[in-house]
């Protein structure tokens, strides 16, 4: 009896000992951490970043500026971020008044007060260290209050002052919202793009609207609207290099005006007139690009029905495309050279004297065909460029032709 007595009595103590370990290890219910701060008028936030260095942000209008620099650039999506712990929850309450030191608050990772438009603070949050667990982090409120919080509720403050300037070279545009680019060099213009509509072109001074190519126009202009600048230095010397405006449907226009140095570019953007945002990479293809690349290369993009080739001497071959296909597979290759993208491109000489090796009539189109040493060049009548046959469709045409003389020889 005694035995089982103290049998019980200890299985009873285990039992109480497990369940204060429980209890103990419960979390505190999850609450607000500043719920009367929700909804508030915040209008100035004071930030201090983990390495001490600090900005003063004010929100005029409805935009975020930094209060020293008003007419800095700022990233107003990262700013707004910096609200979001404000609506996040606690994890429980650690401690009320006390030392600091213990949770790593004496010496902060961070800082952020919360400001109404009469200067009162409404909130504020300084960052210690790490919590009881990796995800977790010491929080101290402005009445003393130590709290643990998530770490990641808290990644908006973890952003260095510097970060919170607007490094993008175009913020805000998109390639849908283009109307036109426009890029001068030396005080030159180079060329045009016209992108609103089904037929995006491009003109310069001796072409107009010539049709661009969708995937290599997207290759060259998706490096501009993602580009990012790394660091800023004063504007001292205002001659300019490159001069690149983007416009947009509603009539909005941004010129943006560069410098090289080195193998850097520099940038001026209109809202900071006297500041060189520098870019590492990706401006060196963008600037010098040659307009010729972003062509469409194809030199009749229409369906074709019927083809006639007309030989230099003036011998003439039909070829008929119906149902089954062609009349003769060789009336494939012809066919291929003017509905399938060609190699390079180039303008016309100014008098082009030489007699076409052969021309392609599709419809009321004629087309003549240049041969030079080992290249054919196709002359589109409706472009302003001539169109290289690609190797295997310039060696693939001419056998085409060879057989057509053949035959012709043969009857």
């Amino acid at each position: 009896m005694l035995l089982n007595w103290r049998f019980n009595g200890g299985l009873l103590g285990v039992v109480v000992v497990v369940a204060l370990v429980l209890w103990g290890a419960q979390p505190v219910p999850p609450s607000k951490p500043m719920p009367s701060v929700i909804g508030k008028d915040i209008t100035q936030i004071h930030y201090q970043d983990r390495k001490g260095e600090r900005m003063t942000l004010q929100r005029v209008a409805g935009v975020w500026r930094a209060q020293d620099h008003p007419s800095w650039l700022m990233d107003q999506l990262r700013i707004k971020q910096l609200l979001h712990p404000l609506e996040k929850q606690v994890l429980k309450q650690v401690a009320v008044g006390g030392a600091l030191a213990p949770f790593g608050l004496d010496q902060p990772r961070g800082r952020i007060d919360y400001m109404n438009a009469q200067g009162e603070r409404l909130a504020g949050l300084t960052l210690g260290k790490r919590g009881t667990t990796p995800a977790s982090r010491y929080v101290a409120k402005p009445d003393g209050e130590v709290v643990l919080m998530r770490m990641a509720d808290l990644q908006p403050l973890r952003h260095e002052v510097a970060a919170l300037r607007d490094h993008r070279v175009l913020p805000g545009w998109s390639l849908p919202q283009l109307a036109s680019v426009g890029l001068r060099q030396g005080g030159v213009a180079r060329f045009t793009l016209h992108l609103q509509g089904a037929d995006m072109t491009l003109s310069t001074a001796s072409l107009h609207h010539e049709p661009l190519h969708e995937q290599r126009l997207q290759a060259w202009i998706m490096p501009l609207l993602q580009a990012t600048g790394q660091r800023f230095t004063p504007l001292k010397d205002q001659a300019v290099g490159w001069q690149l405006t983007v416009e947009n449907a509603s009539g909005q226009v941004e010129p943006l005006r560069w410098v090289r140095h080195g193998a850097r570019y520099g940038v001026v953007r209109s809202a900071e007139p006297t500041q060189l945002m520098w870019v590492e990479r990706g401006m060196e293809a963008v600037l010098n690009i040659d307009p010729l690349q972003l062509l469409d290369r194809v030199a009749y993009p229409q369906p074709i029905k019927a083809l006639r080739v007309t030989y230099h001497n003036g011998q003439r071959f039909l070829g008929e495309k119906k149902e089954q296909g062609w009349s003769q597979p060789l009336w494939r290759a012809v066919e291929e050279a003017l509905v399938r993208e060609g190699g390079k491109l180039r303008e016309p000489a100014a008098q082009q004297s030489a007699t076409p090796w052969l021309t392609v009539t599709v419809a009321a189109e004629t087309i003549p065909v240049y041969r030079e040493a080992q290249t054919l060049w196709l002359a589109p009548p409706k472009r302003g460029v001539w169109i290289a046959l690609t190797p295997l469709q310039a060696e693939q045409f001419q056998e085409a032709v060879k057989v057509l003389l053949r035959q012709s020889a043969a009857s």
